[in-house]
């Protein structure tokens, strides 16, 4: 028998490396490998004896038996009995070739079948090695045969190189099936060294082209795709996207199925965020339903990316509703009345803060305008976008038969075209303009008391369902002031253009009078009340709040700003019979007209220049 020693093979060499497990001498006892992985997912190869010599069956010869032996040989040949009996080849040939006295003719006869024997063994162990990962029995026969090759022709070149990629195949094959075994309860490895993948590597770097290998790490990343899905369906995305990440590590040089799984997960958070986003917007919208919309954006930021927009969205709606309920600044809407039509168009009004009343900047300031203060509305209201109009309050007077003070005394205050002053006129009451002529039905209503409007307020709260009222006077210069800390809405001085109807110098009456104290340069082609929405609306929306009528508000009169709200309500003592009318009107001199002006008027005042519109809680 012929030994030597040749180079350590790539598997003998990555095992010395990997796990110092000594020589792996070509003549040395093959060993066999067994492959686990521990509880922290590490792989741990061990060897021990398994791969024996075979030992032949005995077969005995004697001298004068050898051709007879020789062609039992080769009728085993020819059945393919190659070792498993004493009746196969290679026993009868070792046998015949240790008899000493063989002719030359019988020791080729020997040799030839022993070749013949291990031809057909190896040719069997590797199609047995083809089928090492896919049939556990196919590793015990070509261990046999491994065993009866290396026996048999010990000293060949093809032996070394079968042997060689007998333990080579052999390792992959349990390293194959301990990681299927850790695929299927799941253990995938944490760490590409870890785990199923960790194994499936420790094959692929003896064997790059392992079809198992390569499919099994396939599987991984597959399995780590499964399990995104899964913790995706629990709304785990953080889990969902750890998953996609370390499956993307699996088969990194390959194109896998990540980058689609990547877009599913993507759209499938998107639409639990809308639904999310849905559900707490209805819940706002139909039920007033503050804390639920909250739950919602909750768990939509637990689920969500940073930056996500439709988290700001719902963040952006819950505040709107805290200060807003169901609108949105600006917006205009309309109460339905159950009888039919619609209440005033409204302007939902910013929430906010502003300073109240007179300055010491401003020259023409009066006392009762002063201490300046800052007032601060943590809620928006809707206010009327225009002044209520004659037809407007016709439609309360029809549904209540209301008398209003006018109608009760007979009489209220018209301006006079022939004299130029205001004077009582008889039969005067909402439906007259501001001659005592009947008015049109887009008129601002006047000839009402601040009495007749709470009335009308009232009743409009009944059919609506919703709670009207007179503004406050912070509501009313607030709204009035639009954003400007100015003398004036506009600015100072006199307006550049028509912005409301104002007393200008450029203003004419029908019998040719002007005004002696107007604003200088200016004119808006009316000399009374103009019909509302003739001019624009202001920075909030709304129209003919620092002309056209001064109007009536909630607030009793006070001799100034001491002890005032500050956070807008109505400033209200009980039995007050003057209450604070707010902004300029057609007749109103420039000092009038200023954002700060106020004045007290009895209760049952009606005439030419004063009227209302309304405010709306949110």
């Amino acid at each position: 028998m012929r030994t030597r020693l040749t180079p350590l093979p790539a598997l003998c060499l990555s095992l010395l490396a990997a796990l110092s497990l000594g020589a792996c001498n070509r003549d040395a006892a093959p060993k066999a490998t067994s492959v686990k992985a521990d509880a922290a997912g590490q792989v741990r190869v061990t060897e021990g004896p398994a791969l024996e010599r075979w030992i032949p069956p005995t077969v005995n010869i004697a001298a004068d038996q050898v051709d007879a032996a020789l062609e039992q040989a080769e009728t085993a040949a020819r059945n393919k009995q190659w070792f498993r009996d004493d009746q196969s080849v290679l026993p009868i040939v070792l046998a015949v070739e240790s008899i000493a006295t063989n002719t030359p003719k019988q020791q080729q006869r020997a040799e030839s079948l022993r070749k013949d024997a291990i031809d057909a063994l190896l040719q069997q162990g590797q199609d047995l090695l083809q089928q090492l990962d896919s049939d556990p029995i196919a590793l015990s026969e070509a261990r046999t045969i491994a065993a009866v090759i290396r026996s048999a022709a010990p000293g060949e070149e093809r032996t070394f190189a079968f042997l060689d990629e007998f333990e080579r195949r052999q390792v992959a094959a349990l390293l194959n099936g301990q990681a299927l075994a850790a695929l299927q309860r799941k253990d995938l490895g944490d760490a590409p060294d870890q785990g199923a993948q960790g194994l499936y590597r420790q094959v692929l770097r003896t064997d790059p082209n392992n079809a198992v290998a390569q499919q099994g790490l396939a599987q991984v990343e597959q399995a780590f795709i499964d399990r995104a899905y899964f913790e995706a369906d629990r709304r785990l995305y953080h889990l969902a996207a750890r998953a996609l990440r370390q499956g993307s590590q699996v088969r990194s040089d390959v194109e896998g199925n990540v980058a689609g799984a990547s877009k599913d997960l993507q759209t499938h958070r998107t639409r639990y965020l809308q639904l999310l986003k849905a559900q707490g917007i209805a819940g706002l919208v139909d039920r007033g339903d503050l804390k639920l919309a909250r739950s919602k954006l909750v768990e939509m930021i637990r689920v969500s990316q940073p930056g996500e927009p439709l988290v700001a969205e719902l963040s952006t709606r819950i505040e709107l509703f805290q200060h807003y309920g169901p609108y949105r600044p600006g917006q205009t809407f309309t109460d339905e009345m159950p009888s039919g039509g619609r209440g005033p168009r409204m302007v939902v009004v910013p929430h906010g803060a502003f300073i109240m009343g007179s300055t010491d900047a401003d020259p023409q300031a009066n006392k009762n305008e002063k201490p300046a203060h800052e007032v601060r509305f943590a809620r928006g209201f809707a206010m009327a976008e225009h002044e209520v109009t004659v037809a407007e309050f016709g439609r309360f007077i029809a549904a209540t038969q209301h008398r209003t003070r006018a109608s009760r005394r007979g009489f209220s205050t018209i301006y006079s075209e022939s004299s130029g002053n205001y004077a009582r006129q008889s039969f005067v009451d909402w439906y007259s303009d501001f001659h005592g002529a009947k008015a049109a039905m887009n008129a601002p209503v006047m000839h009402v008391s601040v009495r007749d409007a709470l009335a009308y307020v009232q009743w409009l709260s009944e059919k609506t369902g919703h709670e009207y009222r007179l503004p406050s006077e912070a509501e009313f210069e607030y709204a009035l002031r639009a954003g400007s800390a100015d003398v004036f809405p506009w600015g100072s001085g006199s307006p550049k253009s028509p912005i409301e109807n104002l007393t200008g110098l450029r203003d004419v009456s029908v019998s040719g009078r002007r005004w002696a104290n107007g604003f200088e340069g200016y004119g808006d082609g009316y000399w009374g009340p103009a019909p509302v929405e003739q001019f624009a609306a202001n920075a909030f929306g709304l129209r003919d709040m620092g002309g056209n009528l001064s109007e009536w508000t909630a607030d009793c009169v006070h001799a100034g700003f001491r002890r005032a709200p500050k956070d807008g309500k109505a400033w209200v003592n009980s039995g007050c019979r003057s209450y604070v009318t707010k902004g300029g009107s057609w007749a109103s001199s420039p000092a009038q007209t200023r954002s700060a002006f106020r004045v007290g008027i009895d209760a049952d005042t009606t005439n030419a220049k004063i009227g209302f519109r309304v405010v709306r809680d949110l």
